[in-house]
């Protein structure tokens, strides 16, 4: 595809989707594994802010979170053995950069880190209420970083076990609106000395892809600038959290076990720590229960467009899904949504070049109409959570969308039966890429339209999943 259509088509779906088809163009930068870099300031529209502090604290929140607070965080999965789809393109000539991303990290230990955590707030049934990143600012105090339809959530849930003579000790206060800041930097993994006095700076504990996490003290003076040179990318937390296969909030999360959610991957659960409220289901799911459902991303397109190499060889002798950062994924998103192979430029044959011009221009026009009409056919159909996703060819249910579809993107969240994409053993034999599904909504309506469907695993998924439990499995010695 030439240049001049490649930049026609971008500049299109610019003007067509905003922000968020910006952030989605600006994945295929050349940075290797990493997001392309730059960083984002959230609104209280968007997230909130919950403290928690007071003698004893820590022990009251221990009862309440799957995580362990009394010891280090668990370090995400790393990258540094993945190769990229784009390897040869995306990391040569960067080589110092992404080694300073991998080797020049703040510790631990180093006074300006503040730990964070992944953690699960679970209900007495053992089934989530809501994720949250918990900042430890200091030794008996929290701030929780969740989603905003979260933060009434957790605040009543946390009131209604502030029980006892110590625990009422404990204030609890949303500070949402109290001149806190929340952000992301995306593209690095150097964390350096840590930011200005007051900031708290970390990774992301949920996987390294999802970048560095940011809470700014109540009416700071210090610009984000301070911390980071990248430009300014509003809307890309939401895209990039979605191609991450990265579900959260109460919304997209309540009623789930902590394992179909994959909270156990997302270093949000120990199965070492003591009691805590929820514990003895998933306890028991882990080590003597069957995952039979995970949550999963998904990239929707329809039936014109060619389906990419690495999905038409899985399931094919038991190959398995490709494994993509979220670069490759983006990549692949933007892929699928270009232009059908069959068309074109019919008008390459002509031996007149203003001729040869004219029609590319008109053809590229009717292009992007045809492109602009498929998005918003599949807006439509993915627009709803809790839509069932039925296979096309037996009616049966094989997922739910957990995540709807970001206006110009193509990438869902659902939670699917693995045994349905070829990740565990089933009935209905191994995954095929000519495999269509069709949405069912939540008032029972059925969108008729089939669509192909293109699941992958994300790099902080275990390198092997047990076919037979759908848990972490043992790397074979052969």
């Amino acid at each position: 595809q030439s240049s001049h259509g490649r930049s026609a088509q971008i500049d299109t779906k610019r003007k067509m989707t905003g922000v968020v088809s910006s952030a989605t163009t600006a994945a295929c930068g050349k940075f290797g594994k990493l997001w392309s870099r730059g960083y984002e300031s959230f609104t209280p529209l968007t997230r909130s802010l919950i403290s928690i502090r007071g003698k004893n604290c820590t022990s009251f929140l221990q009862g309440l979170v799957s995580c362990d607070l009394t010891s280090l965080p668990r370090q995400s999965i790393s990258e540094e053995c993945y190769v990229s789809l784009n390897d040869k393109d995306d990391v040569e000539g960067n080589a110092d950069e992404q080694g300073k991303d991998f080797k020049e990290l703040g510790g631990l230990n180093d006074s300006k880190i503040t730990l964070l955590r992944s953690a699960t707030f679970l209900d007495n049934r053992g089934r989530i209420l809501s994720d949250a990143l918990v900042w430890q600012v200091k030794d008996e105090e929290y701030v929780l970083d969740v989603s905003k339809d979260s933060g009434r959530v957790l605040l009543d849930h946390l009131g209604t076990y502030r029980r006892g003579r110590t625990a009422r000790k404990i204030e609890i206060e949303d500070i949402t609106d109290k001149g806190y800041g929340v952000h992301s930097i995306y593209g690095t993994r150097y964390i350096g000395g840590g930011g200005p006095d007051g900031w708290h700076v970390s990774i992301d504990p949920r996987h390294p892809s999802m970048g560095l996490r940011l809470l700014s003290p109540p009416h700071n003076d210090s610009p984000l600038s301070a911390i980071s040179d990248f430009p300014e990318t509003p809307g890309t937390y939401s895209i990039l959290r979605k191609l991450c296969g990265i579900a959260e909030g109460y919304n997209e999360l309540s009623g789930k076990t902590a394992l179909e959610a994959n909270q156990d991957w997302l270093n949000a659960i120990s199965f070492k720590k003591g009691c805590y409220l929820g514990q003895e289901l998933t306890a028991r799911s882990n080590f003597t229960g069957i995952i039979r459902k995970r949550i999963l991303p998904l990239i929707i397109y329809d039936d014109r467009t060619q389906i990419p190499a690495p999905w038409l060889r899985a399931g094919n002798d038991g190959t398995p899904l490709p494994r993509l950062s979220v670069v490759d994924a983006a990549t692949t998103l933007l892929a699928t949504q270009n232009t059908p192979l069959s068309h074109v430029l019919s008008s390459s044959r002509s031996s007149d070049k203003n001729e040869l011009l004219e029609n590319q221009e008109d053809t590229e026009t009717k292009n992007d109409q045809e492109m602009d009409e498929r998005q918003a056919q599949l807006e439509e159909a993915f627009s709803v959570k809790g839509a069932k996703l039925l296979d096309a060819e037996s009616s049966d249910t094989i997922g739910e969308i957990i995540s709807p579809m970001s206006e110009g993107s193509s990438v869902v969240l659902a939670q699917m039966r693995m045994d349905r994409v070829g990740i565990t053993k089933g009935k209905k034999g191994a995954w095929s890429a000519l495999n269509k599904i069709i949405v069912k909504g939540t008032d029972k309506t059925q969108n008729r339209k089939e669509w192909r469907y293109l699941p992958y695993l994300p790099l902080w998924w275990p390198p092997v999943v047990d076919p037979k439990t759908g848990k972490e499995g043992e790397i074979s010695s052969d």
